[in-house]
């Protein structure tokens, strides 16, 4: 595993650096609203993009993470379970870790973890699985909240991930939930999707995130 963990830090690391000094502009994903507006006299348009909104939940810490802990910052959101662990968690924690050498001491960007088994995964048990794994940083958290069916209704209509209960396949944990990795830029709007097991994707999300760290394109 250690030895995983470093190969895909140096391919990520080679592909942050051939993609130095390039600019692109991001896309924003989920509903656009168009208004018309009158400012002096005179009608202009008024776009309005999906953003996450209102939220708050617990972190690993037991201190309550919400939208003005991470307002104006750039952060990445994915799903989570600590009660099993099929490959793809695993590749996606390896991921993860890898993306915090990275990008870990910028101090404008934070790393999330959405349990989607907050039953099992109370604070307590987050704060618990984080000092076994070894996984330390002031800006990584591991969330939960009181409902599973509330996270799952969070997940679906603002981040647009897939995360629920899976009773007929209990041998990958009883749950399904989605692989992508999620970034949020400093309004709080969707600018990426990526894979979190694709070495490529993985690549690109580092890329995208520096983008909107030195200053957002749109």
């Amino acid at each position: 595993m250690h030895e995983l963990i470093r190969i895909l830090f140096l391919v990520l690391l080679t592909s942050c650096a051939g993609n130095q000094g390039r600019t692109p502009v991001l896309p924003i994903f989920g509903e656009i609203k168009v208004n018309p507006v009158i400012h002096n006299g005179k009608q202009s348009i008024d776009t309005v993009y999906h953003t996450i909104g209102p939220f708050a939940f617990l972190n690993q810490f037991n201190d309550t993470v919400d939208d003005n802990t991470l307002k104006h910052k750039v952060f990445i959101i994915s799903c989570f379970h600590s009660t099993f662990q099929t490959k793809t968690d695993t590749l996606l924690e390896v991921t993860l870790d890898s993306v915090h050498r990275i990008l870990g001491n910028e101090p404008d960007f934070y790393i999330i973890s959405q349990t989607i088994d907050p039953a099992f995964d109370t604070p307590d048990i987050l704060r618990k699985y984080c000092e076994n794994k070894n996984i330390t940083g002031k800006n990584r958290y591991y969330l939960t909240g009181q409902s599973a069916d509330s996270i799952y209704r969070f997940l679906r209509y603002k981040y647009f991930l897939l995360a629920e209960r899976d009773t007929t396949n209990m041998e990958n944990g009883g749950f399904i939930h989605s692989d992508k990795i999620v970034l949020i830029d400093r309004q709080q709007r969707i600018r990426g999707y990526y894979d979190g097991t694709d070495i490529k994707h993985v690549g690109q999300l580092i890329n995208d995130a520096k983008t909107l760290l030195q200053g957002d394109t749109l």
